[in-house]
Order: C-alpha cells, then sequence, then structure tokens
C-alpha cells in the first residue's frame, strides 16, 4: 500500500471522527428545556386569511429599487401560496382564493412544535427554542400532539 493512499485513509478516518465528535457535542449543548411547553393561542378562529398569506399568482412585493428584476416565469401555473399558521374558518378563506381544484390540495406542515386545532382555534405548545419535540420519533411526537390537545379540549 502507498504512502499517499495510507495518509488519504488516515485524513478521511480522522476528518469523520471530528465530524462525529462534534455531532455530539452540539447535540449535549442542544438539550431540550426541562420546563414544559406552554399552550398558545396561534390563530383564533376567525374567518379571515391568516397572517402573511400569500400565493404564487401575488406581484412580488419589492420594497427596493433593483437593477434586474426577478421573473415570474412559472410561477403563475405552480399554484402554491404560503402563510403563517391557519385556524379553521381562516382556511375556508384560503380555499376561496386558490384557483385550483381542492380535491389535489397537499398542506405541508413545516412546523416543529406541537400544534392542533382546539373548538377551531389554531393552539401550539411553545417551548424554549422551539424544542419541545427534539430527540423524540414521529410516533412519538403525534402521541404527544393528540394527549395535549384531548387534554385542553376536556379540562
Amino acid at each position: 500500500m502507498s504512502n499517499i493512499f495510507t495518509y488519504k485513509i488516515y485524513y478521511y478516518l480522522i476528518l469523520i471522527l471530528t465530524c462525529y465528535n462534534a455531532s455530539l457535542l452540539v447535540a449535549n449543548l442542544y438539550e431540550p428545556s426541562p420546563k414544559p411547553p406552554m399552550l398558545c393561542l396561534t390563530m383564533e378562529n376567525k374567518g379571515v386569511l391568516p397572517r402573511n398569506f400569500r400565493t404564487t399568482y401575488d406581484p412580488f412585493a419589492i420594497t427596493i429599487s433593483l437593477e434586474k428584476k426577478p421573473t415570474r416565469l412559472g410561477l403563475d401555473e405552480l399554484n402554491a401560496s404560503g402563510s403563517a399558521q391557519f385556524s379553521e374558518k381562516s382556511f375556508l378563506e384560503i380555499l376561496k382564493t386558490l384557483p385550483i381544484n381542492t380535491f389535489n390540495l397537499v398542506i405541508v406542515d413545516l412546523r416543529e412544535e406541537s400544534h392542533g386545532f382546539i373548538n377551531g382555534n389554531a393552539v401550539t405548545w411553545r417551548g424554549e427554542n422551539d424544542w419541545g419535540n427534539m430527540y423524540k420519533s414521529d410516533e412519538e411526537i403525534l402521541s404527544d400532539e393528540s394527549q395535549r390537545l384531548e387534554t385542553a379540549l376536556y379540562s
């Protein structure tokens, strides 16, 4: 085995071990808070569009002057929207604005903290840094979320 090949192997092993140790260090620095998350009202159940609602049909909201404006090419066919958390009634308002068949609607939920609906109101269990679900499996998160919603609804 050549010396260069041996050095490359050692280099990659050291790199892998360094990255692994760094990931363990970062994981230990960011332990979830021992304080329980607090139940918060995210959006009252009203028939209004949620905060920051926008679609790919909307014109760009550019507040600064740009030499070269971004293109809208393809955005009208994208059929996408985004917003803050919606309530049940505000979801119906969203559906009214979308010129698509709602049978083909896909909702992508990117929120990390436990959340749901209580009597149509959008609620969230906010913890420190939104780390309430850190190190939990999908099954654990869904079970915890269901239990929290049921407890809040019936207590």
